[in-house]
C-alpha cells in the first residue's frame, strides 16, 4: 500500500471509530465532544511516515488530547486575527498533551500499538487508537471542563501542557 493512502486510511478510520465514540469530525483528523458548557474536548490524529532499517515502511498515529473554553478561544482568534470560519487547525487556542503522556508507564511519543506497517490492516490500528483515547483522553477531558480546572493545569503543569510545538503557540495567549 502506497504511504499516502496508508495516512488516509489511518486518519479516515480513526476517525470513524472516534465518530462511533461521539466525537464530532471537523475535518480529517480533527474530532471535537462537548465536555461542559463552554468546553470543548478535541482530538487531534497528526502522523508520522517513516521507514524502519529494513526498508519498510510505517505510518504512526501520534493522538493528542486538547481542551478549549470556547470563549478564550474566541478571544484568542481574534487576537491573532484568525477569521471566525477559519478551518479548526487555526482557529484553535487549547490545552494539548500527546495522549501517551496521561498514560500509564514512561511517557512516548508513539505507543507500539499505534505504529501502523505499509502491509497491516489500519482496522486494527485504529480500534486501539480510539479505546486509548476513550480509556485516557476522554477523562483528561472530563478533568479540564471547568475554567478553574484549565488554569489549575496551565499552571501547575506547564511542562505538559505547552509545548514547543508551533500548533500549540495559542496555550500561551490563554496563560497570559
Amino acid at each position: 500500500m502506497r504511504m499516502k493512502r496508508l495516512e488516509r486510511m489511518a486518519v479516515l478510520m480513526c476517525g470513524a471509530e472516534l465518530q462511533a465514540r461521539g466525537l464530532e469530525q471537523k475535518e480529517p483528523g480533527i474530532l471535537d465532544r462537548e465536555v461542559a458548557p463552554g468546553f470543548t474536548g478535541q482530538v487531534n490524529l497528526p502522523l508520522r511516515s517513516g521507514s524502519w532499517h529494513r526498508g519498510e515502511k510505517f505510518v504512526e498515529v501520534t493522538p493528542v488530547i486538547g481542551v478549549l473554553h470556547q470563549q478564550t478561544s474566541r478571544l484568542v482568534s481574534d487576537f491573532l486575527g484568525i477569521p471566525a470560519g477559519a478551518p479548526a487547525r487555526r482557529s484553535r487556542g487549547c490545552v494539548a498533551i500527546g495522549l501517551s503522556e496521561i498514560m500509564p508507564g514512561r511517557p512516548v511519543i508513539v505507543r507500539p500499538e499505534w505504529t501502523l506497517p505499509e502491509n497491516a490492516d489500519p482496522g486494527k490500528t485504529a480500534r486501539q487508537v480510539a479505546d486509548d483515547v476513550e480509556r485516557y483522553g476522554f477523562p483528561y477531558m472530563e478533568m479540564l471542563s471547568s475554567a478553574p480546572a484549565l488554569l489549575a493545569e496551565l499552571q501547575v503543569q506547564p511542562h505538559r501542557t505547552l509545548r514547543r510545538r508551533a500548533w500549540r503557540r495559542d496555550c500561551y495567549w490563554v496563560q497570559a
